[in-house]
């Protein structure tokens, strides 16, 4: 059974090819004015913006500053 280190780096390796597979328009990186500290929340609300800009698909993920404020990355279609 392979380890922690090991599985991680299988699953990123799939995500990777998985996302290979679409066409992406652009990277972003997304901070708010007004701190977020739930991934959940941060992750609806950067979703209701960019589909105010007719972003059909987008793959986010949410990281932590080192204050612990989050900020969101993103690829989007």
């Amino acid at each position: 059974m392979p380890d922690a280190l090991e599985r991680g780096q299988v699953i990123r390796q799939q995500y990777a090819e998985w996302l290979q597979g679409y066409n992406w328009d652009y990277f972003t990186t997304i901070t708010f004015r007004s701190p977020r500290k739930e991934p959940c929340y941060a992750l609806k609300h950067v979703w209701s913006e960019l589909r105010k800009h007719n972003v059909s698909r987008a793959f986010l993920g949410v990281e932590p500053h080192q204050s612990g404020d989050l900020h969101v990355h993103g690829i989007l279609a």
